[in-house]
Order: C-alpha cells, then sequence, then structure tokens
C-alpha cells in the first residue's frame, strides 16, 4: 500500500505522494501468501504530470502490470484520451474504460484478480481554457472475476478540498491535519507545506501492508503542483 493525496484550492493543487514502494507478493493455488511483500525503495515517485493535458496525478495499489508499470499506463491512458478540447469529466470517462480494460486483461498467472485493486487521483481544469479546476477520484476494485470502477469529482468554493488514497490508518491521520487547519491561506507555499505536514503525518501513523510485515508508508514524500511552476 502506500499514500496518495490531492489537495486543492480554487487557485492551487498540489499531489503528493509517499515514497515505499513493495516488491509483490505470491500466493500458492489456494490463495494462500507464499513470498510476502518486501519493501523494494523508499524512492518511488507515485505522482506524475502530463502537461499536454494539463493533468497532475498519483497512483496506488498495483504497481506493474503487463511488462509496465501502472504510472506508464495511466499516463498512456491519459494521452490516448486527452485533447485540450476535454472537459475533465471526458478524460476520467476515457481512462476508466482504458485501464479498466487492461485490468482485466491481465493474464491470471501474473497478477490474481483479488489484487488488482489501483486507485487513481487526478487534478485538471473543470473546462478547457476555464480556471476552475477539480479533483477527480477513479477506484478500480476486484468484482468477481474482473474488476469494475468507480470516480468522484470534488470541486472547491471557498474551502479547500482534498481526497487521500492508500493504507487506511495513514489517511486517517493525513486527514485529521488538513481538516484542523482553517486558515484561509490559498497559496502555493502554504498549500505545498500543508500538504507535507499531512502525508509525514500519514506516513508515521501507517500500519502494515496487507501482504507483508512491514509498514506499508514510507520514504521520500513526492510532490507536484498545478498550475505548473514556471
Amino acid at each position: 500500500m502506500s499514500l496518495i493525496l490531492a489537495f486543492l484550492s480554487t487557485a492551487v493543487g498540489v499531489m503528493a505522494s509517499d515514497g515505499r514502494r513493495f516488491s509483490p507478493a505470491t500466493f500458492n493455488n489456494s490463495g494462500d501468501i507464499i513470498t510476502p511483500a518486501k519493501v523494494e525503495t523508499d524512492e518511488c515517485d507515485k505522482t506524475f504530470e502530463i502537461r499536454s493535458a494539463e493533468i497532475i496525478g498519483a497512483y496506488c495499489g498495483l504497481m506493474d502490470f503487463s511488462g509496465k508499470s501502472s504510472g506508464d499506463h495511466i499516463v498512456d491512458a491519459v494521452k490516448s484520451t486527452a485533447t485540450r478540447s476535454l472537459a475533465l469529466n471526458e478524460l476520467v470517462d476515457g481512462v476508466k474504460v482504458y485501464m479498466e480494460t487492461a485490468l482485466n486483461n491481465i493474464n491470471p498467472q501474473e497478477v490474481l484478480v483479488r489484487c488488482r485493486k489501483l486507485d487513481i487521483l487526478l487534478i485538471g481544469r473543470v473546462k478547457p481554457n476555464k480556471p476552475h479546476m477539480q479533483i477527480a477520484a477513479i477506484r478500480f476494485t476486484p468484482n468477481g472475476a474482473g474488476v469494475t470502477s468507480s470516480y468522484e469529482f470534488r470541486t472547491p468554493t471557498k474551502e479547500k478540498v482534498f481526497c487521500l488514497f492508500g493504507n487506511d490508518a495513514a489517511q486517517a491521520a493525513a486527514s485529521r491535519v488538513l481538516e484542523s487547519n482553517k486558515a484561509s491561506n490559498h497559496d502555493s507555499s502554504f498549500m505545498n507545506s500543508l500538504a507535507k505536514q499531512a502525508m509525514a503525518a500519514g506516513v508515521v501513523s501507517a500500519t502494515v501492508h496487507e501482504y507483508g510485515s512491514e509498514i506499508s508508508c514510507g520514504g521520500k514524500i513526492h510532490r507536484r503542483r498545478y498550475p505548473f511552476p514556471k
């Protein structure tokens, strides 16, 4: 697992992830763990940006499949869908279809259906050439023999909005930091600083990995900002 955060005011969006990446666990035919998930690195950046689509994002859950990282699959999904004339909700519809197909087409010998969990956060403009921004939160979850998806949007008004995915305890701790801060400051340095504080609180509160014995979150905190720094 991981911890990812999308944090948005009316002026600035910040995307963040922790840096911990695990090796995949292996299972026997009965579904019991043979080899538990182990920490591979604490430097993994699960955030991304696609300047041509004016999008920043992050992902957690399944990290690799079908010869690519999940991040590369998501970038391909966005690029195959995105044009500057698309609204964010139209982009999300395209990403959902692309990723759902990709996840359902994984070789079952590579990834069990029950392990095909993937969460994606995006920040972008509600409509092209308009200043208003939204968070899109997309979830892909196992459902019987396949994978299905759901999504929601969060739009700031006078209050900042956020969305978290990842380890439940880490999410709860990060959420408390963000909810307790009622400052009206919306500038980029403040948003970056508060996102970092929330992520740090989440990381230290994380519990063990679902398929291993090590703490789910850790390492370097990665952040990206939108609008893109010049």
